[in-house]
């Protein structure tokens, strides 16, 4: 039961840090709801002349210009998709350590989940 109550602590903490940055960081091209389109600027590759968003550069800890209300109703409705994951592993549970599972929830949420 502790380890499917601390999974969504661990989970948004994770999400906030860089996996909402990595899953919508180079999403301003849309620009649907308003001031997303703050969000667009990534890092990205040029191959057989198409360019390859790679890694956001904005949206990290929901700071600077990603910082706005449209952007935090965003993460907020992404975050409850994202939180389901991770306790999909039930039948995991009580076989593997507590940290272990800590672990792998942020492992979760900051790069599986978001790529």
């Amino acid at each position: 039961m502790g380890m499917n109550i601390m999974i969504y602590g661990i989970g948004m903490l994770g999400f906030w840090l860089c996996g909402f940055a990595f899953m919508w960081g180079g999403s301003g091209q849309t620009a649907n709801l308003g001031m997303l389109a703050n969000l667009g600027n990534e890092w990205s590759i040029s191959l057989f002349g198409k360019d390859f968003g790679i890694l956001a550069t904005r949206a990290f800890f929901l700071s600077g210009s990603a910082y706005d209300v449209s952007v935090m109703t965003l993460f907020l409705f992404q975050m409850v998709f994202m939180d389901t994951r991770p306790p999909s592993h039930r039948a995991l549970a009580e076989r593997w350590k507590f940290l272990a599972f800590c672990v792998y929830g942020l492992f979760i949420s900051m790069i599986i989940y978001p790529v």
